[in-house]
């Protein structure tokens, strides 16, 4: 379940001239599948306030000092939107669900204010693919220095006072740690055994600093060894995710995430090595932006093959996001 502020351009441009939005699928996947209205707001409702995954707190009670701000001046959001992802892999039928949340809010304003940030993978294949029969792939993203530039702002510093973290079934270990001067000085969460079931909120005694120039580094570990075929990144239960939604102060309420991808061309390149030294057989077909690269899936998995996937996903070249703005980073 995921809970996301709506822009002011919700209120002062779509509801200008529409009727507030049916509930309805999130996401389009085929051309015969119109974009819905859901999808449609989505675009201006994608700012994660609030999170809750299986396993998860029931009651989520923010440090009696800090609190979320809602409506007020001009500029600030007003509206929630909720996205329900369901797993119903039998497609059983008349299934209903009464799901949501409750919040409480008071008009006696709280010293703090804080805000929430995502950081962590762009969920697709060429961000996540792992094999299977692997008892510790690892992955890691980086919110970097252009990330924490912009949260900032014209602050020299956040403070980071709790998180959530979360992957799917395969994630087994999961650390993010706060990188200064190229060292890893202090972690923002730390779990050695990961439970992709169970992912609740944590707050913290002490606030962890987060300063001008500084990374934070997220590592995600999976466990594959009971599966046949690749783990892809992606929403439902049967891919992966490896993201962490961060509470910190002072608030920005102009940012939201920082994301990485992995960049298409190094994939190309990595596709053709394997060719060149006879890992995989490939196709043109392979090479397209946007293939899942049957290819590689279809290749005989052997301990060669695996160390030259793994070594890939710690070398390769990254993209980062930050809101429609693209960076690129060599690794």
């Amino acid at each position: 379940m995921i809970v996301t502020e709506c822009s002011p351009s919700y209120e002062n441009e779509y509801l200008k001239s529409n009727p507030e939005p049916r509930p309805g699928p999130c996401l389009s996947f085929h051309e015969s599948q119109p974009a819905t209205e859901i999808v449609q707001v989505g675009l201006m409702c994608n700012k994660q306030s609030l999170v809750w995954h299986v396993g998860g707190n029931y009651e989520v009670e923010y440090p009696a000092d800090k609190g979320y701000p809602v409506g007020g001046q001009d500029g600030e959001f007003k509206y929630f939107m909720i996205e329900l992802h369901y797993n119903n892999p039998n497609n059983l039928a008349n299934i209903e669900d009464n799901s949501g949340v409750r919040f409480y809010a008071t008009k006696k304003l709280r010293p703090i204010e804080f805000g929430v940030f995502t950081v962590g993978a762009l969920f697709d294949w060429n961000t996540i693919l792992i094999p299977p029969g692997m008892d510790n792939f690892e992955n890691y993203y980086y919110f970097r220095k252009p990330c924490t530039d912009e949260i900032l702002g014209n602050s020299n510093q956040v403070n980071i006072f709790g998180t959530v973290f979360h992957t799917h079934a395969v994630g087994k270990l999961a650390t993010a740690k706060i990188v200064r001067d190229k060292k890893e000085i202090d972690f923002i969460y730390k779990n050695e055994y990961f439970d992709g079931w169970k992912q609740d909120y944590q707050f913290f005694d002490k606030d962890v600093i987060l300063k001008r120039n500084d990374n934070i580094k997220l590592t995600c570990h999976y466990n594959t060894r009971g599966k046949t075929n690749y783990t892809m990144g992606g929403p439902s239960a049967f891919e992966e995710m490896c993201q962490m939604n961060t509470m910190y102060y002072p608030r920005n309420k102009f940012f939201s995430r920082c994301k990485e991808a992995f960049n298409f061309e190094t994939w190309k390149i990595f596709l053709r090595n394997l060719d060149a030294f006879g890992d995989i057989k490939l196709t043109s077909e392979s090479l397209r932006e946007g293939f899942i690269p049957e290819d590689l899936l279809k290749a005989k998995l052997t301990p060669k093959l695996k160390k030259k996937i793994q070594d890939f996903f710690v070398n390769a070249m990254r993209t980062e996001m930050i809101y429609e703005k693209i960076l690129y980073f060599f690794l």
